[in-house]
């Protein structure tokens, strides 16, 4: 690898930036180049390992303590595992978890992370426990991430660590660009089989980009009908009106079979108005 090639297209991606919406669109722009997919892909690993370093729940490595939740009780996330888990015993988690299906499209493991944080806390449970509980819940990241968290077999990249350069060298082999994702067949073949039997939709602060939209493809005639709920905050009508014609696309349906509610709302505040006919 050319260090002084690649220092200089890290530089015009740095230049590019502040004109381009993500620096998704930016890479998908110079797919012909492919030292433009290295750099950014470095520079994605180290930014989003410098947001988790930062988060308040990342773990210190010199104590087995876990970081506390508290703070997050009124957390959007926090909101939908009370929702899911309503009612339900440590027994009966890894088959209610195992109804709920994730498709990711950021490069964090916040998700993850703060789910095993709250099992452990709310369940009494150990690292272990929660992690057999973790893993009945599918969750694809179709843009790829910082790679798996650590567990008892395997050494993965723990959440708020610090990566070295052999670390960002690992770490970025699991970013993927919008077309690696599209010709990644086995991802694609995942996410289909994940919206499959899907008869409840949830879009939780999705832009409904393009090029995002037509990676959740939905078998035509699998599912007769399908319930959509999509926070809308800030969203002006004529783009929402765009984002309902992309969900009708992607589900392959017509807005007749399909009941779309939308909530200008936040995250938080969707969850805990339709929580209840969700778990229904």
């Amino acid at each position: 690898m050319n260090l002084g090639a690649l220092t200089a297209v890290s530089r015009e991606i740095a230049s590019a930036l502040p004109g381009c919406e993500s620096i998704d669109d930016l890479l998908e722009q110079h797919s012909a180049n492919p030292l433009y997919a290295i750099a950014g892909k470095l520079g994605i690993a180290e930014c989003v390992a410098a947001a988790e370093r930062n988060s308040p729940l990342r773990k210190d490595p010199t104590t087995i303590r876990l970081p506390a939740i508290t703070k997050y009780s009124h957390h959007w996330l926090s909101r939908l595992l009370q929702g899911i888990t309503k009612g339900c015993n440590v027994e009966a988690l890894s088959g209610v978890f195992g109804h709920l299906k994730v498709i990711n499209f950021n490069y964090d493991r916040c998700f993850e992370w703060f789910t095993l944080l709250w099992l452990c806390h709310v369940y009494a449970l150990d690292e272990h426990e929660a992690w057999k509980i973790l893993n009945s819940i599918e969750i694809i990241h179709p843009y790829g991430s910082l790679g798996p968290l650590p567990t008892g077999s395997n050494q993965g990249f723990l959440f708020g660590a610090e990566p070295d350069a052999e670390d960002l060298i690992e770490i970025h082999k699991n970013i993927l660009t919008y077309s690696e994702s599209v010709e990644e067949d086995g991802r694609a073949l995942q996410i289909t089989s994940v919206t499959r039997e899907a008869t409840k939709v949830i879009f939780l602060g999705f832009a409904f980009h393009q090029q995002n939209m037509k990676l959740l493809d939905f078998e035509k005639g699998v599912m007769n009908s399908r319930e959509v709920y999509a926070t809308t905050v800030g969203m002006p009508q004529p783009r929402w009106e765009a984002a309902q014609r992309r969900i009708l696309n992607s589900l392959r349906q017509t807005r007749g079979t399909t009941v779309i509610i939308s909530s200008p709302k936040s995250c938080c505040e969707l969850i805990t108005d339709y929580a209840d006919a969700w778990t229904e």
